[in-house]
Order: C-alpha cells, then structure tokens, then sequence
C-alpha cells in the first residue's frame, strides 16, 4: 500500500491503485474517500487563489486604464465576475476540517499576504506583476493536482461500480454499514449527535429500511391486482317526493 505523510502524495502514487480487483469492498470505498477529501481540500485552495488573482488583476487593470476610484467599492463586481473554473459540476459533498482550511489560507499567505491585498496602492508595478505571476502559476499546479487526483478517484468508483453490478447486495451492505451510496463521503462528516436536526415542515424523511420497502411495494402490488370499484357505485338520486 502506498505510503507518504501527506494525502496527496498517498493518493498519487502509482501503488495506491495497486490490486484492486484484490481489494475489499470497504478498502475500495476508504481510498475513495480519501481522494474525494483532497479534492476538496485542493477545489478550496484553488478558489483561495482565484479570489486573489481577480483582486490584483484587477489592480492592475485599473493601473493600465488609468481609471479613478476605489478598488474596494468593486470588490463584489470583481469577485462575482470571475470566468469558469473548470470544475466537472463535482458529487464531492465533504466537511472540509477546520485545519485543513487554515492550512490552505496559510500557503496562499505565503505566496500574497493579505496584508499586502489591504494595501494594493503601495505596491510597485514591479511587485504586483511578480505577484499576479506567482499565484497564476500556484493556480495552474493545484488545477493540475486536483485533475490528477479525479483520474484516481474515478478509476476507483469504476471498481466499486462493477462490484456493485456483479453483486447488488453490497449497495445494501454498504448503506447497513453507513457507507457512501449517494455520492457524498463520509470524510470529515460530523457524526450524528454534532449534525444539527431539521425539524421543520420541509425536513427530509428518512430512507426506507429494506423490510420497509418490500412492504410498501407489496402494498402497492396488491392495490394493483384488486379489481377497480367505481368509486360512485352505491349512489342513487332521492326518489322526488
């Protein structure tokens, strides 16, 4: 198995896709969810970048232009307008930890500091493009990560696809045993007891056990088999007096 302190150097090493077709099923579902987790971690870090580099392209566009006014009036303009991400619209539902959160704002402080984004004016053209240069690079290699880590976690759901295919009973072992059957991880998901209930009218009911089930489409299989009533049968007008 694939070792390595960081999770993206696990998941990317060649080895942690070793023997799969060996694997079993709950070994299969925990190297998914820890690729889902770095792809979260790595999407968060990227909108990080973004978010900066829109700011200080847009310093330096006003600079160029030579327009007056106040970068921080446009801010929402700046952060709202920002071109597409290329994001695969992604399953990925994770509570991405505390940690893991400010250890992202931590690298991108390394590259612009956030002090330095306060302050944008008393930047030297020099400064600022060095800058702009730094986090797009930092943006292309997350961009190139995260797509690396996708080709991992999709050879991955593959596998545990066809296994569901070959044997549709571990979809129900799977849901027994509070793994992942509707496509989000249990990574970094609060447990119940810290997960706040939703009580009101519109709350979601819970899923169907399996009994449940075959009792419902019992009952409905016998609604179908008995013969139709006319729903007025019985009903005669009143006799005029």
């Amino acid at each position: 198995m694939a070792g390595g302190h960081r999770r993206i150097d696990r998941v990317m090493d060649p080895m942690f896709l070793d023997g799969l077709g060996d694997a079993r099923i709950e070994e299969l579902r925990r190297r998914r969810d820890e690729c889902r987790a770095e792809i979260e971690y790595l999407s968060y870090l990227r909108r990080l970048l973004q978010g900066r580099l829109d700011i200080l392209r847009a310093e330096r566009g006003q600079r160029e232009s030579g327009a007056a006014g106040s970068l921080v009036d446009r801010l929402p303009e700046i952060l709202s307008g920002g071109g597409a991400t290329g994001s695969r619209g992604a399953f990925v539902h994770v509570v991405l930890p505390d940690e893991e959160m400010a250890l992202a704002r931590r690298h991108v402080e390394r590259l612009v500091s956030d002090a330095g984004l306060s302050d944008l004016p008393a930047l030297s053209d020099a400064a600022l493009d060095e800058a702009v240069t730094a986090l797009e690079e930092e943006e292309h290699a997350v961009s190139a990560s995260r797509a690396g880590v996708f080709r991992v976690h999709d050879t991955l759901q593959g596998e545990l696809k066809e296994r569901y295919r070959r044997d549709p009973s571990l979809v129900l072992e799977g849901w027994a045993g509070g793994g992942d059957l509707s496509g989000r991880s249990s990574v970094g998901r609060s447990s119940d007891a810290e997960r706040p209930t939703d009580t009101g009218p519109f709350a979601p009911l819970p899923p169907l056990a399996p009994s449940a089930r075959m009792d419902a489409s019992w009952c409905s299989r016998r609604r179908r088999e008995r013969p139709a009533t006319p729903r007025f049968a019985s009903w005669r007008p009143f006799a005029a007096s």
